[in-house]
This record gives C-alpha cells, sequence and structure tokens, in this order.
C-alpha cells in the first residue's frame, strides 16, 4: 500500500496535486500547491487535505475514495499478470514516490507501474478539480453580483450614501 497506493499520502494526493497543477486555474490552489508540494511528495498530504479541504468536500470526496481503490485494482493485476514482482523489501512510507518502487522490489517494472498509477490518479482527479474551479468563479461571480446590486440600489438615493462628504 505505501508504495503503490497511498503515492503523497491517503487519498493518492500526488495525484491531486498534479491534476491542481495541470488542470487548475485557480489562485488559491496555486498558493496552497506550493505550500504542500514538498510534503507531498514525502508521502505528508496533509497540509493539502486541511487546506482544501478534501474532509467533508463533496467535490473531491468521490476521486479521495475512488483513486485509492483504482490503485490497489491496477497493482493487484499487474503483480497476479507477473508484469512487476511482488515487493520484497520493507521501505519507509516516508521514501518519494519513484524511489520507493524500485526500493521495494529492485525492478524498474515497478517504477512503470507507479507511473501508470499516477497518471490514472491525475486522470480521475482533473475532472473534479475542474468542477471545483468552476465552483468558485461562481460563488464568486454570485457573490460580486450580490455586492453590485446592493451598492446600486441601497446607495443610489440621496438619503443614503456609500462615501459622506461634509463641506
Amino acid at each position: 500500500f505505501d508504495v503503490f497506493v497511498y503515492m503523497g499520502g491517503s487519498g493518492v494526493t500526488l495525484g491531486l496535486m498534479l491534476a491542481m497543477a495541470i488542470f487548475g486555474k485557480g489562485r488559491g490552489n496555486r498558493t496552497l500547491m506550493r505550500f504542500a508540494w514538498p510534503n507531498t511528495i514525502f508521502n505528508i498530504n496533509e497540509p493539502l487535505i486541511f487546506g482544501i479541504p478534501i474532509v467533508l468536500n463533496p467535490v473531491y470526496a468521490i476521486p479521495f475514495v475512488l483513486t485509492p481503490v483504482l490503485m490497489f485494482t491496477t497493482t493487484t493485476i499487474a503483480m497476479t499478470a507477473g508484469w512487476v514482482p511482488f515487493t520484497v523489501n520493507e521501505v519507509s512510507w516516508a521514501t518519494p514516490v519513484f524511489v520507493s518502487g524500485y526500493m521495494a522490489t529492485g525492478s524498474v517494472a515497478c517504477i512503470v507501474l507507479q507511473a501508470v498509477n499516477l497518471a490514472v490518479a491525475v486522470a480521475v482527479y482533473a475532472p473534479f478539480v475542474r468542477l471545483a474551479d468552476r465552483m468558485n468563479m461562481m460563488r464568486f461571480e454570485s457573490a460580486y453580483q450580490e455586492l453590485s446590486t446592493t451598492v446600486c440600489t441601497e446607495y443610489s438615493t440621496s438619503s443614503r450614501r456609500l462615501i459622506s462628504r461634509v463641506d
């Protein structure tokens, strides 16, 4: 699990980080990525999980649960088919992704499997990253529209002014 399923931490958050880097347009997500990236490389994903937040987030809840299931399935298929050798060495959970694959089995095929798993994770997270960006933009536009309507209607009469000038 630590080598092939929990890449970047639980929920394959390294895949989420790459999907945010490739498909994300939000400035807040880019700022969060800048701070969470060094930790995510070493499988520490708390800055990302609590920064988005993923917990109780209806947009990211589905891929956060679905992606590890897919990673486990692809890894099981690859190992039972004989494409990738079984892990023979214990690897620390904080070992970076492609290094851990080679250290666990001593085979380059494991690095390829990790790359395939990471690509699948990015593909799973991509539509959800786009959806989250779209929802954030709609919320911003709605709040801006409400503000401009309030300013135009409430403060347009002579009795109430947005800025009062004393002569």
